[in-house]
């Protein structure tokens, strides 16, 4: 399908599953920006029908790129192909760091030798997630479908390498990142492709796009994507991706708490976080859900005690996803630089690229206009 990306005046799609939305971004290349032709977000407030989610939000998507666009046909939309963003809950991303002793330090390592170190490294990192995996979930080996390794860094006697082919030393370390996910739910979300006659190119893991297309004043940061039901936090250091997390907590935990406390449903209790968050409200209110949000608050910070540490104290965050304009959350990182997503580099829809919860969408927008060659 690389074709495909290669003709600027083809379109194609990203549909990112989210824990409490699915939203869709139709792009195109235009020079060398990337250009929104249309665009849609979906929540998930009802029992999760994914197939009829997806189909919503790929409508609301094709109609607004119409709307937009008189000389876009909509048939054309439907038969673009996908880049696909599963939920995280249920598509994970693992590193594992590889370190083997080479039995001829002196010798040089030729490519032979380097496939052998990454094929055994890609065992490993397989072996040892997929462990890990089982701990957690109580989800066997057999049961999970591996979607892709990569190499994110090489060490030879501690020394940092682009390349090890042609170099000596005895302590090969190499860093590695593995994106799986339990075979049920891939197996759910093909289907509802395979019923829309729709074509997926590629599934992706947020953490396979983040380093190849973030801007170059962005290569050291973390990245905290603040979802609704769950949060993803990356570590890139000299533009590669150190280190990765994921917990249950996200912009919906402070939402159930305004639903508690005062009877409302989820898209009145959503609503009302919002117009907290875009200081919307009365001091008096503000006040009284600042309180309401304390004890969340306090839980956030728990879980990101380890940034507290000396080697993060300097290192700026930028937000993204649907809560990331919460103060609550940005305030669990401590007093340090932040940003929004206004700072990405996006073409076309000025307002869209103001709304966080289409950062993912459009990271893989650009990683797929700057990559889409090699890897589709």
């Amino acid at each position: 399908m690389s074709w495909f990306f290669n003709r600027k005046e083809k379109p194609f799609w990203v549909l990112d599953i989210g824990t409490e939305a699915v939203k869709a971004v139709i792009a195109r290349k235009h020079g060398k920006r990337a250009e929104i032709l249309g665009y849609s977000l979906v929540y998930l407030d009802d029992i999760p029908n994914l197939k009829q989610e997806i189909s919503k939000s790929l409508e609301e998507a094709c109609s607004s790129a119409v709307l937009s666009n008189k000389k876009i046909n909509a048939a054309i939309l439907k038969n673009a192909p996908f880049v696909v963003f599963p939920s995280p809950e249920d598509f994970h991303a693992k590193i594992i760091l590889f370190e083997i002793k080479r039995e001829n330090p002196k010798l040089k390592i030729t490519e032979k030798e380097k496939e052998q170190i990454h094929e055994k490294g890609f065992e490993q990192a397989q072996e040892e997630a997929g462990e890990s995996f089982l701990d957690e979930n109580g989800i066997l080996p057999a049961d999970i479908e591996w979607l892709g390794f990569k190499i994110l860094s090489q060490k030879i006697d501690g020394y940092l390498l682009q390349d090890v082919k042609g170099k000596k030393g005895e302590k090969v370390s190499v860093k590695i990142l593995a994106v799986f996910s339990p075979k049920n739910h891939l197996d759910a979300i093909r289907k509802v492709f395979s019923d829309l006659e729709l074509n997926i190119v590629k599934m992706s893991h947020l953490a396979q796009t983040l380093p190849d297309c973030f801007p170059a004043k962005l290569e050291t940061g973390i990245l905290a994507d603040a979802g609704g039901k769950g949060t993803q936090i990356f570590i890139l250091k000299n533009g590669k991706l150190e280190d990765l997390m994921y917990f249950k907590k996200g912009s919906w935990d402070f939402s159930e708490k305004l639903s508690d406390n005062f009877g409302l449903d989820k898209a009145r209790a959503r609503q009302l976080k919002e117009d907290y968050a875009n200081g919307c409200l009365t001091p008096e209110t503000s006040q009284k859900i600042k309180e309401i949000f304390e004890p969340e608050k306090n839980a956030w910070k728990r879980e990101l005690l380890e940034f507290k540490n000396p080697e993060y104290q300097e290192v700026p965050v930028f937000f993204f996803g649907g809560g990331c304009h919460l103060k609550e959350i940005r305030s669990a990182f401590a007093k340090r630089k932040t940003a929004l997503p206004e700072i990405f580099n996006i073409g076309g829809n000025k307002e869209l690229s103001k709304m966080p919860q289409f950062t993912n969408c459009f990271l893989a927008v650009l990683n797929e206009i700057k990559n889409g060659k090699e890897n589709i």
